[in-house]
C-alpha cells in the first residue's frame, strides 16, 4: 500500500498541467541584419590601427633603466624592442629638434649617460613605418638624424 502512495505522490509531483515549450532559448542573440555584416574584402578596407607604446622603464641590477617599445597592430604586438634610457613621448612642439615630420602619430625619446634612440611612427598611404634614430650629447645642432625604417605595417 505504502508504495501506491509513492507512486501516485510522484506522479503528481511530474504533472504539473504546463504544458511543455515547443523550443527553448539556451542564450540571448543579437539579430544583425544581412547588409550590415562585412564581408572579408569591406573588413579589410578598414583602416588598420597602429600605435606605439613605451612600457614603464625597469631597472637591471646595477640600476641602469631600460625602456621596451612596442608597436601594435590593432591588438596585435607587431614589434617591440627593449632600449637602454628612460623613454618618454615627445611632444609635437619638439618634433623639429629630432627632424620627426609633422606627420608624424607619435614618437619617443629613450635616453641615458649621454645618449639614446629617438623613435617615430608615421603613415605612408595604406604603410606604417616605424623610424629609428640613434642620438646623443656628442651629436652636432643641425646635423642630419639617419633615421632608418625598423618595422612596415600595411592594411
Amino acid at each position: 500500500m505504502k508504495k501506491h502512495w509513492l507512486v501516485a505522490a510522484l506522479l503528481l509531483i511530474g504533472c504539473t498541467g504546463q504544458e511543455k515549450p515547443e523550443s527553448q532559448t539556451v542564450a540571448d542573440s543579437t539579430v544583425v541584419p544581412a547588409d550590415a555584416v562585412a564581408t572579408d574584402a569591406e573588413a579589410q578596407k578598414q583602416p588598420l590601427v597602429v600605435n606605439l607604446i613605451a612600457d614603464k622603464p625597469r631597472l637591471d641590477s646595477t640600476e641602469t633603466p631600460y625602456t621596451r617599445i612596442k608597436l601594435l597592430a590593432g591588438e596585435e604586438e607587431v614589434w617591440s624592442q627593449e632600449f637602454m634610457g628612460e623613454g618618454s613621448a615627445l611632444e609635437k612642439s619638439n618634433y623639429g629638434s629630432y627632424q620627426i615630420p609633422d606627420a608624424a602619430t607619435v614618437a619617443y625619446l629613450v635616453f641615458w649617460a649621454g645618449s639614446g634612440d629617438v623613435l617615430y611612427l608615421t603613415q605612408e598611404n595604406d604603410r606604417w613605418l616605424l623610424k629609428h634614430a640613434e642620438t646623443g650629447e656628442g651629436t652636432e645642432e643641425g646635423e642630419p638624424y639617419q633615421y632608418k625604417t625598423l618595422k612596415e605595417v600595411s592594411n
